[in-house]
């Protein structure tokens, strides 16, 4: 069949339409990949978004383990890469969260960790050295560690003694690692409470012995150089009561400087030597 001039005007109309619109398409692909290569390199490669500064500052001023250290180890979370790509060394994809969590496993000598982001590339670290309340003494292991209100060991000490801080020498238990509890909080804050009852009625308590041989038994050594038993079984209330009357009725102060120990943990008895 013979083409008409119309119909090979039209083909060749349809043809140039298509390779027209074929152009664009292919031009918006380019500017469309060009784009995204653009953001991502921008957002990963150009380093425009990178944190530079990390600073720290601190309430209690030097620390335990050193700013430098906790430094250190921001800066190797930030640094962490894969396929390449630094994830972490940028002020969007860094996690305070997870920054703050682990300046708080790495260094438990510091609490009230707080990691906030000064946008576009900067970290301001916040946080304040624990305050001990105690040492506690592993003597398995001849170990001593401060120990916070919580119970919390959070760095090693050598062995000393004083009114100010609780001092406890365990013969039962074993250390694992610093941030771990030093004991049970029933036997934390039994401790503490027979200390502040103690105050109450003038005997200063200069250590707690928890002994190998009785698990049931707390030993206090006080400043007069006598020794109390508790029972960690027995009504604490009661035990202080029947202590109080024995000392007001049965030993004068006098008397006081020979005793050796009195013995609670029998209930609604007193023993003494």
């Amino acid at each position: 069949m013979v083409k008409t001039i119309n119909q090979s005007y039209k083909e060749k109309y349809q043809h140039e339409k298509k390779r027209k619109i074929f152009r664009k398409i292919f031009l918006f692909l380019v500017l469309f990949f060009g784009l995204i290569g653009g953001m991502v390199y921008g957002f990963f490669f150009s380093g425009y978004f990178s944190i530079r500064e990390i600073s720290i500052s601190t309430e209690g001023g030097i620390l335990l383990s050193g700013n430098q250290d906790i430094r250190s180890l921001v800066d190797s979370y930030l640094s962490e890469k894969k396929f390449f790509i630094s994830r972490f060394n940028n002020i969007f994809l860094a996690d305070s969260d997870k920054i703050s969590v682990k300046i708080g496993q790495e260094f438990p000598a510091v609490e009230n960790i707080k990691v906030e982001k000064k946008y576009f590339h900067a970290l301001e670290i916040s946080l304040n050295q624990k305050e001990a309340v105690g040492i506690w003494c592993y003597k398995k292991t001849s170990q001593c560690f401060y120990f916070d209100r919580q119970g919390t060991a959070f760095d090693s000490v050598t062995e000393t003694r004083g009114a100010l801080l609780v001092n406890v020498d365990d013969e039962r238990g074993t250390f694992e690692n610093l941030g771990q509890p030093v004991a049970n909080h029933e036997l934390l804050n039994l401790i503490f409470e027979v200390r502040e009852r103690l105050k109450k009625i003038k005997i200063e308590a200069l250590k707690f012995i928890t002994s190998a041989g009785e698990d049931f038994r707390i030993e206090v050594k006080t400043a007069e150089g006598w020794e109390i038993y508790f029972s960690t079984k027995d009504d604490l209330d009661r035990q202080l009561a029947n202590l109080e009357i024995f000392l007001s009725q049965k030993v004068t102060w006098e008397k006081r400087i020979q005793l050796q120990y009195i013995d609670l943990t029998v209930p609604n008895r007193v023993y003494y030597k």
